[in-house]
């Protein structure tokens, strides 16, 4: 059945295929100066520096690349998750923009858009927001983190690292109570 440019192919996917694929899923993106990288995959999401490292960066330049890498990993992830979805149901891709109509729905999708997370690194050097809008992640890096603490690369990794997955452990964590919560009022 085609959708603008789109087209369905073939029978839906079982449950078991659907979560196999799931599982393999993985989404890679470069910064737009191609300096970071950010993977996306089973284990949660990380980034790497690439061969320079931090080199030729400030604070303020290298957590905008880090933003971007990050950015494009979730929305190449939810572009996935469409697609599987799709494939999984046998309906078509929905279409971009497409409005929640009804007001259960309208007051679900309230609830998630109005999570707002934001978490520091284990040492300080990397502050990180997240919320549920299409450019959700924002990256800062402490002033003075690039040669003035000392820090390496790798023990700056670290800190991305360990800034994101506890500011995705905790996104999670909110938006799972906002599911439980429409549930609850969709049982009452």
């Amino acid at each position: 059945m085609p959708v603008g440019d789109r087209v369905q192919e073939g029978p839906s996917l079982g449950f078991e295929e659907f979560t196999e694929k799931l599982r393999k899923l993985t989404v890679r993106a470069l910064s737009p100066d191609r300096s970071v990288r950010a993977i996306l995959d089973s284990t949660g999401k990380r980034v790497e520096f690439g061969y320079d490292g931090s080199g030729g960066h400030t604070e303020r330049t290298l957590g905008e690349q880090v933003t971007a890498a990050l950015q494009a990993i979730e929305q190449g992830y939810q572009r996935a998750m469409s697609i599987l979805l799709s494939h999984a149901t046998g309906e078509p891709e929905p279409l971009a923009g497409t409005p929640v109509l009804d007001a259960r729905g309208r007051a679900y999708a309230q609830r998630v858009g109005g999570i707002d997370v934001r978490v520091e690194s284990p040492r300080g050097a990397v502050a990180i927001r997240r919320s549920a809008r299409p450019s959700g992640t924002e990256v800062r890096i402490r002033p003075n983190t690039l040669g003035g603490l000392g820090m390496s690369d790798e023990q700056l990794v670290g800190e991305l690292n360990a800034a994101i997955a506890a500011a995705d452990s905790e996104y999670e964590r909110r938006f799972s109570a906002v599911q439980e919560q429409y549930r609850w009022e969709a049982r009452g």
